[in-house]
């Protein structure tokens, strides 16, 4: 059965995208508000996303708020802050017993809608701010979380690239905040910054699940009605498709792996005509445990620990990521560079195209096992205007792609930065983290 949202607009620049499905024995509400990515609405939205979830006016303790997600059939509410390509996002959701598994035809969705309005939009304030108590306790936690980045060595490598790759463009932000805009950070500018983002942000808002649909826009246009909307225009992200010199940068650090991340430029987001043979580009590549790279530069070469590709469909770019030995650095690159020659010189195998469809298509057909994923999927098509994409139709489409439209997509695959973080000696393998 394909999925598709029924799209319901309830303000200005709000919309409702109602997914329908008896999958789940749950109901699944989550809202996005997408605003401009600066260091500061970064550091905000990390202290926002955790303030929000310890307390709200009508239930100003955690034990009292937990009580009463407790009492909603165990709901559970989470909130998030990432980065969409050049977009900051403050996610909320909360999930809760669907109405038709409730005892005595309880309202659940009504009561979950009522629980997230006075999360997201009555939140509990002393004088004119946000708890002082609260505030300073999730400082620390943002800021440990920033400090800890670096103990990951493999992600902090494919961060690190980005900002070389991206310096200079929203990009390159690190969507964690950073300590000192943190550290200037208290109540009242939190609060002041959080009313700013409720007015002015683009907000889409998803529902997956059985319900009574009218009864739960009619609530949620509701709840927003108290709002002062204003919404801000969101400024384009910047998609850049052409390279310079490539930009190669060492880095040593107390490590005993070698981490080497290559950045690709390829103009290619989620709304070009090209997306789709990208993607199963990308699958050929270094997507999945079929891939060129996995086969070929780890398991018969055994170049290095560990391989994949992986695209960012918002910004246009693509990361290979190797966890390689310090001596194979040149043979691990060069091997890497001639997997990409072979597609383009249209050395693909009839096996490696089929596997790397399979790879995708799985992957499509398992998204309305997780509706959290399934929002996260539809969200970026929504932004971009493609309210007609399903993931039916997207694996239809890419069962019907060609080896040479993969071939032809290749020619916009470009080099443009190269990472290598080395070790410095001052670590034995045994003591050395992720």
């Amino acid at each position: 059965m394909d999925i598709k949202p029924r799209r319901k607009v309830i303000g200005n620049n709000i919309a409702v995208n109602l997914i329908k499905t008896d999958k789940y024995k749950t109901n699944f509400l989550t809202f996005y508000f997408l605003t401009t990515l600066t260091e500061k609405s970064a550091s905000y939205t990390q202290l926002i996303s955790r303030i929000i979830t310890r307390a709200c006016a009508k239930y100003p303790t955690s034990v009292e708020l937990n009580r009463t997600l407790d009492d909603c059939y165990g709901a559970e509410a989470n909130a998030s802050a990432v980065k969409h390509g050049e977009y900051e996002v403050l996610g909320f959701s909360l999930s809760t017993l669907a109405d038709k598994y409730a005892m005595d035809s309880d309202k659940v969705t009504d009561t979950a809608v009522d629980i997230c309005a006075e999360m997201l939009f009555k939140p509990y304030l002393v004088e004119g701010g946000f708890d002082k108590s609260i505030v300073e306790s999730e400082k620390v936690n943002v800021k440990d979380a920033i400090s800890a980045e670096i103990n990951n060595k493999s992600e902090y490598a494919r961060k690190r690239m980005i900002r070389i790759m991206c310096e200079g463009e929203a990009y390159a932000i690190n969507p964690l905040g950073y300590p000192d805009i943190v550290d200037e950070a208290d109540g009242v500018s939190l609060y002041e910054f959080y009313r700013e983002l409720i007015k002015t942000s683009r907000v889409e808002i998803f529902f997956a699940g059985i319900c009574d649909e009218d009864r739960l826009v009619k609530k949620l246009s509701s709840a927003f009605s108290n709002i002062g909307r204003a919404p801000a225009c969101l400024p384009e992200t910047h998609v850049i498709s052409t390279v310079g010199e490539i930009k190669r940068v060492t880095e040593q650090m107390p490590v005993t792996q070698s981490h080497l991340v290559m950045g690709f430029r390829t103009g290619i987001t989620t709304s070009d005509r090209d997306f789709r043979a990208f993607s199963l580009y990308n699958s050929v590549l270094g997507g999945s445990l079929t891939s060129k790279l996995f086969m070929n530069v780890r398991e018969k070469l055994s170049l290095c620990y560990t391989v994949n590709s992986m695209p960012d469909a918002a910004k246009g770019i693509m990361r290979v990521y190797a966890g390689i030995d310090d001596k194979k650095f040149d043979a691990a690159y060069d091997e890497i560079m001639r997997q990409m020659k072979l597609i383009s010189d249209a050395d693909i195998t009839d096996s490696e195209l089929r596997e790397s469809k399979n790879a995708l298509i799985n992957s499509l057909n398992s998204l309305p096992d997780n509706p959290g994923a399934l929002a996260s999927w539809f969200l970026p098509r929504i932004l971009n205007g493609l309210f007609d994409e399903t993931p039916l139709t997207v694996a239809e489409e890419i069962e019907a792609l060609t080896k040479e439209e993969v071939v032809a997509v290749s020619s916009r695959v470009k080099l443009d930065t190269v990472y290598l973080m080395k070790p410095d000696g001052t670590v034995k393998p045994e003591e050395e983290e992720e």
